[in-house]
C-alpha cells in the first residue's frame, strides 16, 4: 500500500507539471493526429507485445500477472451487474474493475472466457435505461469502463456489438455531457475545480478518444457517433483545465487525501490516454492551461 501511495505521489508531481503546460496542439486540432488503430487508450499493440515479452522474462511481473489471473477467473464465475435505480456509482466502479481485468487478460492470453465475460458485462450495462446522470460520477465511471472495453476488445467484437456499446456510450454518456456543457446543467461542467471536474471531464475525454474516428462510415448512425465524439473531445479537454488548475501551486487540492487520490488517478489516466491515442502529442510551454 505504501509503495502504491509513493508511486501516485510521484505521478502527482508529473501531473503538476502537466497543469503548468499543455498539449502542443490547439483545441481545434486536438484529434488531428488521432491514431486509427485500436487499442489506443493506455494500451497499444506495441505495448501489449512488450508486456507479453516481460511476462516470459520477469519473474516478479509473472507473479503479479498470475494474481490478476486469479481475479479474472473469479469474475468469470460471477453474474453480470444489475441496474439499481438512483444508485449506480458502486455498480459503475464494479464494471470498470471487471472490464479492465478481463480485457487485459484477454489481450495477454487470448482466452475467450475473458472476452465472453467482458462482452456480457458491457452489453448488460449498455442495455440499462440510463447511467444515473443526475449523479454524473456514476455515468463517468461507466463511460470509462465501456470505453476501455470497446477499445481493447475492438477487433474481437462483432460490428453489431461495437455499435451497441458505442451507441450506449454516446446516448447515455456523451450526449448528456454535451447537454451539461451547452446549458450549464451540472455544476461540474463549468469552472469547477473539485474532483468532479477531473473525473467527469476526464471520462468524457477518454470515451471520446475511444469512439472518434478520422474516416467516415457508410452507416449514418455510426458517422454521427464519430462526429459527436470529436466534438465532445474538444469540449471536455477545454473544461478539464479548470480541474487541473486546482493542483496549483504545489500539487495538492483542498478536498483532502481521499478525493485527491480519486481525482489524481483519473487525471493521470486521462493524460496517459491522450499520449497513447494521439500521434506527436507533446508537452509544450503554457498555453491551453494558462489563464
Amino acid at each position: 500500500m505504501a509503495v502504491k501511495a509513493l508511486r501516485l505521489l510521484a505521478l502527482a508531481g508529473l501531473l503538476f507539471f502537466f497543469c503548468r503546460a499543455s498539449a502542443s496542439a490547439s483545441n481545434s486540432t486536438l484529434l488531428g493526429h488521432l491514431k486509427s488503430e485500436h487499442p489506443r487508450l493506455l494500451l497499444t499493440a506495441e505495448k501489449a507485445a512488450e508486456i507479453k515479452a516481460d511476462l516470459k522474462n520477469d519473474a516478479a511481473k509473472k507473479k503479479a500477472f498470475e494474481a490478476l489471473e486469479d481475479k479474472g477467473k473469479a469474475i468469470v464465475a460471477l453474474p453480470v451487474v444489475q441496474y439499481r435505480p438512483g444508485e449506480l456509482l458502486e455498480v459503475s466502479g464494479t464494471v470498470l474493475k471487471r472490464v479492465l481485468v478481463l480485457s487485459f487478460l484477454y489481450r495477454a492470453e487470448a482466452d475467450v472466457r475473458y472476452l465472453r465475460r467482458a462482452r456480457a458485462e458491457m452489453l448488460a450495462v449498455a442495455a440499462f435505461p440510463d447511467w444515473h446522470p443526475e449523479h454524473f460520477l456514476d455515468t463517468a465511471e461507466m463511460m470509462d469502463a465501456l470505453a476501455i472495453g470497446y477499445d481493447w476488445l475492438y477487433d474481437s467484437l462483432t460490428p453489431d456489438e461495437r455499435q451497441t456499446i458505442a451507441s450506449a456510450i454516446a446516448e447515455k454518456g456523451l450526449r448528456v455531457a454535451g447537454d451539461a456543457y451547452d446549458h450549464d446543467r451540472y455544476f461540474w461542467s463549468h469552472d469547477n475545480t473539485s474532483n468532479w471536474n477531473t473525473v467527469c471531464n476526464g471520462s468524457v475525454l477518454m470515451a471520446s478518444l475511444a469512439l472518434a474516428e478520422a474516416t467516415e462510415n457508410d452507416d449514418s448512425e455510426v458517422t454521427a457517433i464519430y462526429a459527436l465524439a470529436r466534438s465532445m473531445a474538444e469540449k471536455s479537454f477545454a473544461h478539464l483545465k479548470e480541474g487541473l488548475a486546482h493542483y496549483a501551486p504545489d500539487g495538492a487540492i483542498d478536498e483532502g487525501p481521499t478525493y485527491w487520490h480519486y481525482a489524481t488517478a483519473y487525471a493521470i489516466r486521462t493524460i496517459s490516454c491522450l499520449e497513447s491515442a494521439i500521434y506527436s502529442i507533446r508537452i509544450a510551454p503554457m498555453s491551453v492551461f494558462s489563464t
